[in-house]
């Protein structure tokens, strides 16, 4: 992102400015499906977004995306196992 906007303010001083739809749509275009919220939020709005605002909502959807990979459960297969072997255990125990 921040190469993003360093690319845009350097162009801007050659005299050949991009302007800030053009810029946002290519960052959009550049995410995947995790981003989704994101890129319909922006598309949604009436007016452009400010780049800092865009790069805002991109690190609160990334830091999202982290907390529910570290969350996602144990596969059912782990799971039955884990039964089994506490039955066993208790089978054993009577």
């Amino acid at each position: 992102m921040h190469f993003m906007k360093q690319t845009g303010d350097l162009l801007a001083s050659l005299g050949s400015p991009v302007s800030i739809e053009d810029m946002t749509d290519y960052i959009l275009r550049g995410l995947d499906d995790g981003y989704r919220s994101v890129i319909d939020g922006v598309n949604a709005r009436d007016n452009p977004i400010t780049f800092d605002d865009l790069l805002e909502k991109l690190l609160i959807q990334e830091l999202s995306i982290a907390v529910v990979q570290q969350q996602t459960p144990a596969p059912l297969t782990n799971i039955n196992f884990m039964e089994q072997e506490i039955q066993l255990n208790l089978t054993s125990i009577s």
